[in-house]
């Protein structure tokens, strides 16, 4: 029967005390300016929004429409689109907002519609 290897922790890990720390992460590297940023809301849901009203549909009926558009494997609550149009959601789901153009009859690329 082969024994076990015994291993010892130096005496500082010994202390039922002890908390490993974390490193400190050098954020002086990082390049800030790659990525997208905006300040308010993102202007993809902005656009979004403007859609939305145009196309004068009560969220539920959006809800519908998402919910066949993808048959059945996609919900989105009615709560979501009331909050994008409120102004409450600033970042809001890529998935999401592509379900909700889509069953709207728009893709992505600025929101260009469907043919």
């Amino acid at each position: 029967m082969p024994q076990a290897k015994v291993i010892n922790f130096p005496s500082y890990m010994q202390d039922r005390n002890y908390q490993a720390k974390a490193p400190r992460r050098r954020l002086s590297n990082i390049n800030r300016q790659s990525g997208y940023r905006w300040r308010g809301c993102d202007p993809d849901m902005v656009e979004l929004c403007k859609i939305i009203t145009d196309s004068n549909l009560t969220p539920y009926v959006i809800r519908q429409m998402v919910i066949r558009a993808s048959r059945n494997t996609f919900v989105i609550s009615e709560t979501t689109i009331v909050n994008w149009m409120k102004g409450k959601t600033k970042r809001p789901q890529n998935l999401t907002m592509t379900w909700v153009a889509y069953a709207l009859g728009y893709e992505r690329a600025s929101w260009r519609e469907i043919d």
